[in-house]
C-alpha cells in the first residue's frame, strides 16, 4: 500500500447560477449578475492506493477544496465556496 497526497489550484468559470430565499419569495432566479465570472480554488487531497497486481490499484481518500476570492459582486456580502470531497476508484 502506497499512500499519495495532491494540492495545487483550480481554475473555475461560472456556468450558471440560481438563487432562492428561505422566506419563498425568490425561488431559482437567474443569479448570474450576482455571481463573478471566473474564480480560482486551491485543493488538498490525501489518501492511499492498494495495488491488485500488475498495474490495476483501489485508491481512496479524502479532499478540501476552498475558494480564494469571494464569489460575489456585492461589497457588503462575502461568499467562497468549500468542499469535502471522497476519493474513490481503480486505477490501471
Amino acid at each position: 500500500m502506497t499512500y499519495w497526497l495532491n494540492f495545487g489550484l483550480n481554475p473555475e468559470a461560472r456556468v450558471g447560477s440560481t438563487m432562492s430565499s428561505e422566506s419563498g419569495l425568490i425561488n431559482k432566479q437567474n443569479a448570474n449578475r450576482e455571481i463573478r465570472l471566473f474564480n480560482l480554488n486551491y485543493f488538498l487531497k490525501g489518501g492511499f492506493e492498494y495495488s491488485l497486481g500488475g498495474e490495476t490499484a483501489l485508491i481512496g481518500g479524502l479532499g478540501f477544496s476552498s475558494g480564494i476570492f469571494d464569489i460575489t459582486k456585492r461589497s457588503n456580502e462575502k461568499a467562497f465556496p468549500r468542499t469535502i470531497s471522497l476519493v474513490v476508484g481503480v486505477l490501471f
